[in-house]
């Protein structure tokens, strides 16, 4: 509908009418707000220039969908990182457990020396269970099966025991054991598993200490290892999984800190918001 047709309207109805129009010429192209009203015979309008709050509004939704976006790419890479982990654990730790107790079923078969069958069923019954608690230690990592009767200290408590030969694990925790929005308390946990993995797998340190505080507003979790520290042009490579808490963190419309120098161990600290 033209403007002259909204003018005709409001003169037969009585009804004020506002309207947005874009209009477009040779040497003009923009928006513009217009409102009507009837007045005496006749009707009295007023219009504004909008092109500029247009334009700007159009700016903020490429910048939310591009935002969007780029948290999806993020997402699925942390997916997918975790899925490889997942398949190289499977790969090189209980197959080849496995493929060893074939070995050894294959030799079983082929000796009839009491002495020697005694040595190879003892054999095969330690990579058995070292294939079980492999197995375990990977269903521990994509959902703990006391997760939801224990939350997140519990859990948390868990990994150190389980991870904690090499390395000495100090815990401080503050707060309740658990946090009452699940899928916070369950996003918190995975980044948590992450910065533990990241230290046991490059940082080379011989002491980690952990911060927890669950508080009403936010919750802080520090992680601060005495290895070799994340040199400046590695922090934002997804190779130390950097990446993968980066994308968890947006998620989760949270804070993360990187404070490292080479030789001097490093400190990752985040703080996530409690809706």
């Amino acid at each position: 509908m033209g403007s002259f047709d909204e003018f005709r309207k409001v003169v037969e109805t009585g009804r004020p009418n506002i309207s947005v129009h874009r209009y477009q010429h040779e040497q003009f192209n923009g928006w513009f707000h217009q409102s009507s009203v009837k007045l005496g015979d006749g009707i009295s309008t007023t219009t504004r220039d909008i092109t500029e709050l247009i334009k700007t509004q159009e700016l903020l939704q490429k910048a939310e969908t591009d935002k969007h976006r780029e948290m999806l790419e993020m997402t699925m890479r942390s997916l997918e990182e975790e899925r490889s982990r997942i398949s190289e654990s499977l790969h090189n730790g209980v197959g080849q457990t496995l493929y060893a107790v074939k070995l050894y079923l294959s030799r079983l078969a082929d000796t009839t020396v009491p002495a020697e069958r005694d040595e190879i069923l003892s054999t095969i019954d330690d990579l058995v269970s070292s294939a079980i608690r492999e197995i375990r230690s990977i269903s521990h990592e994509l959902v703990p099966i006391s997760f939801e009767k224990v939350g997140l200290k519990n859990n948390v408590e868990e990994v150190i025991k389980r991870l904690g030969q090499d390395i000495v694990f100090r815990l401080r925790y503050l707060g309740p054991d658990r946090i009452a929005d699940r899928n916070l308390e369950l996003g918190i946990f995975r980044i948590f598993q992450e910065l533990i993995n990241n230290v046991i797998k490059h940082s080379k340190c011989d002491l980690c200490r952990i911060f927890i505080k669950v508080g009403k507003k936010e919750i802080h979790l520090v992680v601060q290892d005495n290895g070799i520290g994340i040199k400046p042009e590695n922090q934002h490579v997804s190779g130390i999984g950097i990446q993968s808490i980066r994308a968890k963190m947006k998620m989760l419309q949270g804070n993360l800190s990187i404070e490292s120098d080479g030789g001097r161990g490093t400190k990752i600290e985040i703080r996530v918001p409690v809706p």
